[in-house]
């Protein structure tokens, strides 16, 4: 009867060549190369020997596309566009959202965002308008999405080529402003 070091050992050297492996990704040939991006697919493996305990952590970022299954050459093309950590960031969240648009106060994305909450209120809406403005830019947010004129509450609608939608909408329709 194997006690399972040999398993162990193999699993723990296969997290290490997955951590340590990564993605590249190349947009055009040449001198016509354009973009490329690389990352990992486990961003954290941790073993505890004194506990028995493995940890192993994914990046978000594939493990969403993965499980999705909609994981495209446009996500990676559309991603590398956006140019502010927030605003990816702020992309993740809207990733995460099924339906089209979401509609908050801007202190609970903030917080979702896992922004520096120390930070003065001013500073928290000046970097969430300026992620907001630039995902509008790259064609990710509809244009009317922002602060609603009490500037508390953040209105976020995804434009219509931004991500697959699980419901159709109507072109150029705009959910109501309000939370389900």
């Amino acid at each position: 009867k194997s006690d399972g070091k040999a398993n162990y050992t193999h699993i723990l050297k296969s997290l290490e060549l997955l951590a340590i492996a990564g993605v590249k990704m190349i947009v055009g040939t040449g001198e016509k190369q354009k973009e490329w991006v690389m990352t990992n697919m486990v961003t954290l493996a941790k073993w505890s020997s004194k506990i028995k305990e493995l940890s192993v952590t994914i990046n978000p970022y594939f493990y969403e596309m993965y499980i999705s299954k909609s994981y495209t050459l446009v996500d990676i093309h559309r991603r590398m566009r956006i140019n502010s950590p927030i605003s990816k960031c702020l992309y993740r969240f809207l990733l995460s959202h099924r339906e089209g648009w979401w509609r908050g106060h801007f202190l609970t994305l903030a917080a979702a965002l896992n922004l520096d909450m120390q930070k003065p209120v001013f500073k928290t809406r000046e970097n969430i308008r300026k992620a907001i403005k630039n995902l509008i830019a790259v064609n990710i947010l509809h244009a009317k999405s922002g602060f609603e004129k009490n500037k508390e509450v953040v209105y976020l609608c995804r434009s219509e080529n931004s991500f697959k939608l699980r419901r159709p909408r109507v072109a150029g329709e705009l959910p109501a402003k309000s939370n389900p």
